[in-house]
C-alpha cells in the first residue's frame, strides 16, 4: 500500500580505494532488480547517491571529523575529476534499470556539486577552488539537457570504460567515461558513414578552466568530426568524461 519506496546507495563500506570505487557501479542495477523483486512495481526512487555513507550507523550522524581528518560522510575524491565517470557510471546503471526518481549528493560544499563561495572548510584536505563547480557538475548538466528524454540501450565490452546514450526530440547524445588512471583507447560503432558529430571533452587539461567558468565551456561548440566506416575512435585521458552530440538514427555498440 505504500506510494512509493526509497533508499539510498553509496560505494565504500568495507572498501575505499579507486579501483573498488567504480566496481560497485554495476551492483547499482542489481539493489533495483532486487527492489523490485520486494516490491513490485510501486514508485521506486533512490537516493540520495553519496560516495560516503551519510552518517554512522551506530550513532545515526557523521563522525565530525578535524583539522587532520575530514567528516566521516566526505570524502576529498568529491571535487576531483575522477567523481565524474564515476557519476556517469552511477546514473547509466541507475537510469537503465527505469527508476522512477533519482537523488544525487548535495548542491553545495563537500558533499555537493559546486564549492561555497567562501571555500572549503578544511583546505588542506578539500582543496577545492572557492565557488567552483566540481566535474561531477557537468555530467549532470549534459544528462540534464536531456531531461523529457529516453536513455537507450548502450553496451561496453570493457569495464574500464562506460556509455549512456540519450535521445530527446530527435537528437542523442552519447557520454563516454574512463573509469581508469590510464588512457583508454576506445571504439564506438554505430554512428554512421559519413556522419558529422560534435565532441566535447572533459579532462585533466581543462577540467580548472571548466570549473571556474562552466557557462564559457557549456557554451563552446565542441569539435566537429566526421565519422567515417561506421565508427568513431576516441582516446580518453584518465578519468575523462567525452560527450558526443549527434541527431538522427544512431546505435551505439
Amino acid at each position: 500500500d505504500a506510494d512509493l519506496v526509497t533508499y539510498p546507495v553509496n560505494p565504500q563500506v568495507h572498501a575505499f580505494d579507486d579501483r573498488s570505487l567504480f566496481e560497485t557501479l554495476p551492483m547499482l542495477a542489481e539493489t533495483v532488480a532486487t527492489a523490485r523483486d520486494f516490491l513490485g512495481n510501486v514508485t521506486l526512487c533512490v537516493g540520495p547517491v553519496t560516495l560516503r555513507p551519510r552518517f554512522n550507523p551506530h550513532t545515526g550522524v557523521p563522525d565530525p571529523g578535524s583539522e587532520s581528518r575530514l567528516p566521516s560522510n566526505v570524502d576529498s575524491r568529491q571535487m576531483s575529476l575522477l567523481a565524474a565517470p564515476w557519476t556517469l557510471g552511477a546514473l547509466k546503471h541507475l537510469l537503465e534499470s527505469r527508476i522512477d526518481n533519482l537523488t544525487l549528493f548535495a548542491t553545495v560544499g563537500s558533499t555537493g556539486v559546486a564549492e561555497h563561495e567562501a571555500g572549503s572548510r578544511n583546505p588542506a584536505l578539500f582543496p577545492s577552488i572557492p565557488g567552483a563547480v566540481y566535474p561531477l557538475y557537468h555530467v549532470l548538466r549534459w544528462v540534464s539537457d536531456f531531461r523529457g528524454g529516453q536513455v537507450l540501450p548502450c553496451r561496453s565490452g570493457s569495464p574500464d570504460v562506460e556509455g549512456l546514450l540519450l535521445e530527446s526530440n530527435g537528437r542523442r547524445r552519447l557520454l563516454v567515461g574512463n573509469m581508469t588512471a590510464s588512457v583508454q583507447a576506445v571504439r564506438v560503432d554505430g554512428f554512421g558513414v559519413g556522419r558529422y558529430v560534435r565532441i566535447k571533452e572533459l579532462n585533466e587539461n581543462n577540467a580548472t578552466s571548466a570549473g571556474t567558468d562552466p557557462e564559457a565551456f557549456h557554451k563552446s561548440p565542441g569539435l566537429l568530426r566526421e565519422v567515417a566506416g561506421d565508427q568513431l575512435s576516441l582516446a580518453l585521458l584518465p578519468y575523462q568524461v567525452s560527450v558526443v552530440d549527434t541527431d538522427g538514427d544512431t546505435e551505439c555498440g
